[in-house]
């Protein structure tokens, strides 16, 4: 049986390697997405959460993600970190994130995902 925490710590790994197959196992379905309109906007079902990720980790979109803390609290785990925005393999760019998971039993039924400027990662994506 796995704590919430280790859960989204395997998700993070799971993205960065590109192992959807992982996170599948571990969604709810249904769960919600609460994100920036111009990120894919809010949606529910798994196909939310997966487009977002493609979003985010496709090959050369120069997006990726550190997470400096996560903070466990009963059925919820706040990840805190950074976004670093990348092009010709030069850092442009720097921001803050903030993802709020949401548990129901041991599957991920909920995320609300916080950027410091959504715009300009849509922005950078448009263009990659």
């Amino acid at each position: 049986m796995h704590s919430p925490l280790q859960h989204i710590t395997e998700v993070y790994n799971a993205m960065e390697t590109g192992n959807i197959g992982k996170l599948i196992t571990i969604l709810s379905n249904p769960i919600h997405v609460y994100t920036a309109h111009c990120m894919g906007g809010n949606s529910f079902g798994r196909e939310g959460i997966l487009r977002q990720i493609s979003t985010f980790y496709r090959p050369g979109a120069g997006i990726s993600k550190t997470v400096a803390h996560l903070i466990e609290k009963g059925h919820m785990v706040i990840a805190l970190g950074t976004i670093c925005i990348s092009s010709s393999g030069q850092t442009i760019e720097t921001m803050p994130f903030a993802d709020v998971w949401s548990f129901d039993e041991e599957k991920i039924s909920g995320v609300v995902c916080y950027y410091r400027d959504a715009e300009q990662l849509c922005t950078h994506l448009s263009k990659v």
